[in-house]
């Protein structure tokens, strides 16, 4: 079972993603923006965050560039996922892009290649 944090700021998207990663087995810890994500973070480490780009405070960029920045937090992997479209140039780059509407198959195929490498 893997530590799967979900940031996303709309609730039934929140729960909808959540609800599909312990479908799956996994631990899921839940966050509503890049903040809150960061302070999950400071208390436990993820195998894996799936973050919607476009949110409050901070947006899932803001939230990867930190991630990254932080040694202790810059092996963990990192979903991005967005209605808009995507600015693949942004840097630091993801570990992989998905796209709203949530395709089902899609984000089980993500939690599986991820957490796979966990363990």
């Amino acid at each position: 079972m893997a530590n799967i944090l979900v940031v996303e700021d709309e609730p039934a998207l929140l729960e909808l993603l959540s609800s599909i990663i312990s479908e799956m087995n996994h631990k899921v810890t839940q966050a509503n923006n890049g903040k809150k994500a960061l302070e999950v973070l400071a208390r436990e480490k993820p195998h894996l965050i799936i973050s919607d780009i476009m949110m409050p405070f901070m947006d899932g960029y803001q939230l990867l560039s930190e991630i990254k920045q932080r040694p202790e937090w810059s092996n963990i992997k990192v979903v991005l996922i967005s209605a808009s479209p995507i600015n693949h140039s942004r840097l630091p780059h993801p570990d992989a892009y998905a796209s709203k509407p949530y395709d089902l198959e899609i984000i089980e195929a993500v939690v599986k290649r991820f957490t796979n490498l966990a363990f």
